[in-house]
């Protein structure tokens, strides 16, 4: 009976001490997300020493879309990049600035972790749209992360 409730408790403690540190690829956890998310962040800022002024994590469903507005500063040349969790297997971002007479498009790109490059004329509010172009296998739904960040100053 000890042997058994010795193996039990070893059992019990690894399945907690496991469960803990990774999940299933089933669930709708936002954990995948995060830790592509902070690599990314750690890249960025220490390797390439770049300034990130923007994270947004959502959710997207189905064909979906979400959109951010951005006030960017013509002092930089910014770079948008858009990363999927496990679910998504293809994004679609597009930029656009908000001017006086209405939404004016500015570029796309779409892909595994598609990213673009904006160069403001002027201090202009840009919306920044994401959608997924396709999920993996069934699923219908998937997080993704926006990460705005620029160099130095170009002035």
């Amino acid at each position: 009976m000890k042997k058994l409730l010795f193996a039990f408790t070893v059992f019990t403690l690894y399945f907690i001490i496991s469960s803990s540190t990774s999940y299933s690829q089933s669930e709708t956890s936002m954990q995948d997300i995060l830790e592509a998310v902070k690599t990314k962040i750690t890249q960025l800022e220490n390797d390439k020493k770049q300034e990130i002024v923007n994270i947004t994590i959502d959710l997207l469903v189905n064909q979906g879309k979400k959109t951010i507005t951005r006030a960017l500063d013509p002092n930089f040349e910014y770079t948008v990049l858009v990363i999927g969790d496990r679910r998504i297997s293809k994004l679609k971002v597009s930029a656009y600035i908000i001017g006086k007479s209405g939404k004016e498009f500015t570029d796309d790109a779409g892909g595994v972790n598609p990213s673009l490059k904006i160069v403001p004329d002027d201090f202009d509010i840009y919306e920044i749209t994401v959608g997924a172009q396709d999920f993996n296998g069934t699923e219908n739904a998937g997080h993704f992360a926006i990460l705005i960040y620029h160099g130095e100053p170009l002035k």
